[in-house]
């Protein structure tokens, strides 16, 4: 899931930035929010990927369009909103909600 440009963007911390910022908003919103309920059910708004997308390029030298990854920005957005809330299991755990392998162990476990 991982590919160069998200990697860049994420070594240079402006979605921790963005995310704590956006948190700081809305922290009333999260306030009755498990760490399952989260995982489980949260999602990434288009929105919110829009101002990301915004927030990056006023702060970049260059203008990074996200057509061909929103998808993939949305997990790590919600990873790092997790990771904020919850602690960096719940990070992980988001993250690998998409790993195939991941799931058959699981399934095996239970």
């Amino acid at each position: 899931m991982e590919n160069e440009t998200i990697f860049r963007i994420r070594a240079t911390g402006i979605m921790s930035y963005f995310v704590f910022e956006e948190l700081d908003k809305e922290r009333a919103t999260f306030r009755d929010v498990t760490k399952e309920g989260f995982i489980e059910n949260f999602e990434v708004s288009d929105e919110a990927l829009d101002r990301f997308q915004d927030y990056l390029n006023e702060r970049s030298r260059y203008k990074i369009p996200f057509v061909a990854y929103g998808d993939e920005v949305k997990v790590y957005l919600k990873a790092t909103l997790a990771e904020q809330l919850f602690g960096n299991e719940a990070s992980v755990r988001v993250l690998n909600t998409n790993d195939a392998i991941l799931d058959k162990v699981i399934q095996l476990t239970n």
